[in-house]
Protein backbone atom coordinates (compact mmCIF):
# COMPACT_ATOMS: atom_id res chain seq x y z
CA UNK A 1 0.00 0.00 0.00
CA UNK A 2 1.23 3.36 -0.87
CA UNK A 3 2.12 5.89 2.34
CA UNK A 4 0.14 8.88 2.28
CA UNK A 5 1.07 11.94 0.15
CA UNK A 6 0.11 14.24 3.43
CA UNK A 7 1.69 12.27 6.58
CA UNK A 8 0.95 15.25 8.63
CA UNK A 9 -1.59 17.53 8.33
CA UNK A 10 -0.77 20.52 10.94
CA UNK A 11 -3.40 22.85 10.75
CA UNK A 12 -6.38 23.82 7.88
CA UNK A 13 -7.45 27.27 8.09
CA UNK A 14 -10.07 28.99 6.09
CA UNK A 15 -9.94 32.36 6.38
CA UNK A 16 -11.50 35.48 5.26
CA UNK A 17 -9.79 38.85 5.77
CA UNK A 18 -10.86 42.56 5.38
CA UNK A 19 -9.64 44.89 2.92
CA UNK A 20 -6.60 46.32 3.59
CA UNK A 21 -3.41 45.28 5.31
CA UNK A 22 -3.29 42.11 6.82
CA UNK A 23 -1.10 42.64 9.66
CA UNK A 24 1.13 40.33 9.02
CA UNK A 25 5.20 39.51 9.42
CA UNK A 26 7.53 38.25 7.59
CA UNK A 27 7.96 34.47 8.77
CA UNK A 28 8.66 30.82 7.92
CA UNK A 29 8.27 27.27 8.85
CA UNK A 30 9.61 24.15 9.48
CA UNK A 31 6.77 22.63 6.97
CA UNK A 32 5.23 22.75 3.33
CA UNK A 33 2.36 25.19 2.73
CA UNK A 34 -0.56 25.70 0.27
CA UNK A 35 -2.45 28.81 -0.08
CA UNK A 36 -5.28 28.97 -2.32
CA UNK A 37 -7.11 32.33 -3.06
CA UNK A 38 -11.07 30.79 -3.19
CA UNK A 39 -12.70 34.81 -2.80
CA UNK A 40 -11.06 38.41 -3.84
CA UNK A 41 -7.64 38.65 -4.05
CA UNK A 42 -4.16 39.52 -1.99
CA UNK A 43 -0.79 40.39 -2.33
CA UNK A 44 1.90 37.98 -0.92
CA UNK A 45 5.50 38.84 -0.09
CA UNK A 46 8.07 35.95 -0.21
CA UNK A 47 11.08 36.92 1.08
CA UNK A 48 13.82 37.05 -2.09
CA UNK A 49 11.02 36.96 -4.81
CA UNK A 50 9.08 40.20 -4.05
CA UNK A 51 5.25 40.76 -4.24
CA UNK A 52 2.66 38.57 -5.73
CA UNK A 53 -1.12 39.39 -6.83
CA UNK A 54 -2.99 35.85 -6.29
CA UNK A 55 -6.62 36.05 -7.30
CA UNK A 56 -9.26 33.93 -7.27
CA UNK A 57 -8.07 30.43 -8.02
CA UNK A 58 -4.10 31.11 -7.78
CA UNK A 59 -2.65 29.00 -5.52
CA UNK A 60 1.15 29.12 -3.76
CA UNK A 61 3.34 26.26 -2.68
CA UNK A 62 5.64 27.37 -0.11
CA UNK A 63 8.31 24.45 0.64
CA UNK A 64 10.17 24.79 4.50
CA UNK A 65 12.52 27.55 5.12
CA UNK A 66 11.33 30.49 2.73
CA UNK A 67 10.16 33.88 4.60
CA UNK A 68 6.79 35.05 3.60
CA UNK A 69 3.43 37.37 4.67
CA UNK A 70 0.05 38.10 3.60
CA UNK A 71 0.65 42.23 2.71
CA UNK A 72 -2.33 43.60 1.49
CA UNK A 73 -6.08 42.98 0.32
CA UNK A 74 -7.93 45.92 -1.81
CA UNK A 75 -11.29 44.66 -1.42
CA UNK A 76 -11.02 41.43 1.10
CA UNK A 77 -10.66 38.05 0.44
CA UNK A 78 -10.75 34.29 1.51
CA UNK A 79 -7.83 31.54 1.23
CA UNK A 80 -7.87 27.52 1.97
CA UNK A 81 -4.38 27.54 3.84
CA UNK A 82 -3.36 23.76 4.08
CA UNK A 83 0.08 23.42 6.61
CA UNK A 84 1.63 19.79 6.15
CA UNK A 85 4.31 16.94 6.22
CA UNK A 86 4.86 15.58 3.06
CA UNK A 87 4.78 11.35 3.34
CA UNK A 88 8.81 10.95 3.54
CA UNK A 89 9.04 9.09 -0.65
CA UNK A 90 7.32 12.13 -1.81
CA UNK A 91 9.42 14.83 -0.10
CA UNK A 92 11.99 15.26 -2.98
CA UNK A 93 9.30 14.96 -5.64
CA UNK A 94 8.22 18.24 -4.49
CA UNK A 95 10.00 22.02 -5.54
CA UNK A 96 12.37 23.36 -3.49
CA UNK A 97 11.60 26.58 -3.87
CA UNK A 98 8.37 28.52 -4.03
CA UNK A 99 6.00 28.05 -6.79
CA UNK A 100 2.82 30.03 -7.93
CA UNK A 101 -0.36 27.70 -9.18
CA UNK A 102 -3.43 28.10 -10.63
CA UNK A 103 -6.18 26.01 -9.91
CA UNK A 104 -9.41 24.91 -12.16
CA UNK A 105 -12.60 27.06 -11.48
CA UNK A 106 -14.21 23.70 -10.46
CA UNK A 107 -11.54 22.80 -8.03
CA UNK A 108 -11.71 26.01 -5.94
CA UNK A 109 -15.74 25.15 -6.00
CA UNK A 110 -15.45 21.65 -4.79
CA UNK A 111 -12.90 23.50 -1.56
CA UNK A 112 -15.52 26.21 -0.85
CA UNK A 113 -18.65 23.85 -0.39
CA UNK A 114 -16.08 21.07 1.12
CA UNK A 115 -14.61 23.29 3.83
CA UNK A 116 -18.11 25.36 3.62
CA UNK A 117 -20.39 22.49 4.46
CA UNK A 118 -18.53 19.91 6.21
CA UNK A 119 -16.77 21.36 8.57
CA UNK A 120 -12.57 21.46 9.13
CA UNK A 121 -11.57 18.46 11.42
CA UNK A 122 -13.41 15.51 9.71
CA UNK A 123 -12.21 16.34 5.98
CA UNK A 124 -9.58 18.52 6.39
CA UNK A 125 -6.67 16.03 5.51
CA UNK A 126 -8.78 14.39 2.40
CA UNK A 127 -9.28 17.83 1.06
CA UNK A 128 -5.61 19.09 1.32
CA UNK A 129 -4.46 15.06 -0.04
CA UNK A 130 -6.98 16.18 -3.60
CA UNK A 131 -5.96 19.82 -3.36
CA UNK A 132 -1.99 18.87 -3.08
CA UNK A 133 -2.25 16.21 -5.81
CA UNK A 134 -4.19 18.49 -8.44
CA UNK A 135 -2.05 21.62 -7.72
CA UNK A 136 1.29 19.71 -7.83
CA UNK A 137 0.48 19.38 -11.71
CA UNK A 138 -0.54 22.56 -12.51
CA UNK A 139 1.58 24.65 -14.66
CA UNK A 140 3.90 27.02 -12.49
CA UNK A 141 3.25 30.75 -14.38
CA UNK A 142 7.34 31.42 -13.79
CA UNK A 143 10.45 29.39 -13.48
CA UNK A 144 11.81 30.46 -10.12
CA UNK A 145 16.21 30.24 -9.27
CA UNK A 146 16.85 27.01 -6.86
CA UNK A 147 17.46 27.84 -3.27
CA UNK A 148 20.72 28.52 -1.98
CA UNK A 149 23.04 25.98 -0.98
CA UNK A 150 22.98 26.85 2.89
CA UNK A 151 19.19 26.43 2.71
CA UNK A 152 19.08 23.37 0.76
CA UNK A 153 21.33 21.89 3.62
CA UNK A 154 18.78 22.63 6.11
CA UNK A 155 15.74 21.68 4.12
CA UNK A 156 17.80 18.07 4.52
CA UNK A 157 17.96 18.64 8.11
CA UNK A 158 14.19 19.66 8.18
CA UNK A 159 13.67 16.46 5.79
CA UNK A 160 15.15 13.87 7.84
CA UNK A 161 14.01 15.08 10.99
CA UNK A 162 10.60 15.46 9.55
CA UNK A 163 10.17 11.49 9.05
CA UNK A 164 11.43 10.73 12.39
CA UNK A 165 10.14 13.35 14.72
CA UNK A 166 10.07 11.36 17.66
CA UNK A 167 13.84 10.07 17.07
CA UNK A 168 15.97 11.05 20.01
CA UNK A 169 17.31 13.59 17.65
CA UNK A 170 20.69 15.18 19.34
CA UNK A 171 21.55 18.28 17.74
CA UNK A 172 24.97 16.81 17.05
CA UNK A 173 23.25 14.83 14.52
CA UNK A 174 21.52 17.44 13.14
CA UNK A 175 24.77 19.07 12.37
CA UNK A 176 26.10 16.71 10.69
CA UNK A 177 23.11 15.98 8.03
CA UNK A 178 23.96 19.99 7.48
CA UNK A 179 27.70 18.95 6.97
CA UNK A 180 28.62 21.35 9.52
CA UNK A 181 30.04 21.80 12.61
CA UNK A 182 27.70 22.23 15.80
CA UNK A 183 28.46 25.70 16.48
CA UNK A 184 28.30 26.88 12.85
CA UNK A 185 24.83 24.49 12.27
CA UNK A 186 23.27 26.33 15.43
CA UNK A 187 24.45 29.48 14.63
CA UNK A 188 22.34 29.53 10.89
CA UNK A 189 20.11 27.78 12.18
CA UNK A 190 18.96 30.22 14.39
CA UNK A 191 19.45 32.85 11.96
CA UNK A 192 17.02 31.28 9.68
CA UNK A 193 14.37 29.83 11.12
CA UNK A 194 14.33 31.90 14.08
CA UNK A 195 14.47 29.38 16.85
CA UNK A 196 17.41 27.02 17.87
CA UNK A 197 17.58 23.84 16.73
CA UNK A 198 16.59 22.22 20.35
CA UNK A 199 13.35 24.16 20.11
CA UNK A 200 13.00 23.35 17.04
CA UNK A 201 13.35 19.27 17.71
CA UNK A 202 10.77 20.19 20.92
CA UNK A 203 8.11 21.78 18.44
CA UNK A 204 8.41 18.90 15.90
CA UNK A 205 7.60 16.25 18.86
CA UNK A 206 5.09 18.10 19.91
CA UNK A 207 3.31 18.60 16.56
CA UNK A 208 3.52 14.33 16.33
CA UNK A 209 2.15 14.04 19.79
CA UNK A 210 -0.72 16.77 18.69
CA UNK A 211 -1.43 14.47 15.90
CA UNK A 212 -1.87 11.32 17.41
CA UNK A 213 -3.85 13.10 20.46
CA UNK A 214 -6.49 14.23 17.30
CA UNK A 215 -6.55 11.00 15.90
CA UNK A 216 -5.91 8.29 18.07
CA UNK A 217 -8.42 8.55 20.50
CA UNK A 218 -7.23 5.53 22.56
CA UNK A 219 -3.63 6.05 22.93
CA UNK A 220 -3.20 6.71 26.19
CA UNK A 221 -1.63 10.14 27.09
CA UNK A 222 0.89 8.65 29.15
CA UNK A 223 2.35 6.53 26.48
CA UNK A 224 1.84 9.63 24.08
CA UNK A 225 3.92 11.94 26.56
CA UNK A 226 7.07 9.06 26.80
CA UNK A 227 6.96 9.13 23.28
CA UNK A 228 7.21 12.66 23.21
CA UNK A 229 10.16 12.40 25.50
CA UNK A 230 8.47 13.19 28.77
CA UNK A 231 9.34 11.31 32.20
CA UNK A 232 5.51 12.88 33.09
CA UNK A 233 2.35 13.80 32.08
CA UNK A 234 2.68 16.87 34.13
CA UNK A 235 5.73 18.32 32.14
CA UNK A 236 4.59 16.69 28.75
CA UNK A 237 1.10 19.24 29.00
CA UNK A 238 2.81 22.23 30.02
CA UNK A 239 5.16 22.27 27.59
CA UNK A 240 1.75 21.09 25.19
CA UNK A 241 0.13 24.16 26.16
CA UNK A 242 2.28 26.56 25.79
CA UNK A 243 3.40 25.14 22.37
CA UNK A 244 -0.23 25.06 21.30
CA UNK A 245 -2.39 26.85 23.30
CA UNK A 246 -4.27 24.04 24.50
CA UNK A 247 -4.20 20.85 27.04
CA UNK A 248 -3.80 17.40 25.67
CA UNK A 249 -7.18 17.11 26.82
CA UNK A 250 -8.58 19.71 25.20
CA UNK A 251 -7.07 18.72 21.52
CA UNK A 252 -8.43 14.84 22.44
CA UNK A 253 -11.87 16.28 22.77
CA UNK A 254 -11.86 18.41 19.91
CA UNK A 255 -9.95 16.33 17.36
CA UNK A 256 -8.71 19.19 15.59
CA UNK A 257 -4.54 19.51 15.22
CA UNK A 258 -3.98 22.69 16.70
CA UNK A 259 -0.98 25.10 15.37
CA UNK A 260 2.49 24.60 17.17
CA UNK A 261 4.95 27.23 17.54
CA UNK A 262 6.02 30.15 20.11
CA UNK A 263 3.37 33.08 20.08
CA UNK A 264 5.33 35.26 19.65
CA UNK A 265 6.23 33.60 15.86
CA UNK A 266 2.53 32.95 15.03
CA UNK A 267 0.42 35.17 12.75
CA UNK A 268 -3.59 34.71 12.06
CA UNK A 269 -4.44 33.21 8.93
CA UNK A 270 -1.25 32.41 7.91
Amino acid sequence: MLPPLIENLIAFDYTAFAAGPCGCVLHLHAFHQLDVIVEGEVTISVEGRGDSLLRVGDALFLPPLWRHCLAHTPEGFRQASYKFYLGAPYFPCFPKEPKQLHLPREVVSALNRSARARGLPAVAEQIAAATLALARFAEPEEKLPAADPLRQRLLEVVERVSQAPQRRWAVADLARIGGMGTETFTRHFLRILGMTPRQFLVEMRIRAAALKLATEPEAPIKEIAAQAGYGTVHSFAKTFRRLTGATPGEVRKSAKIPPVGDKDRRCRGV
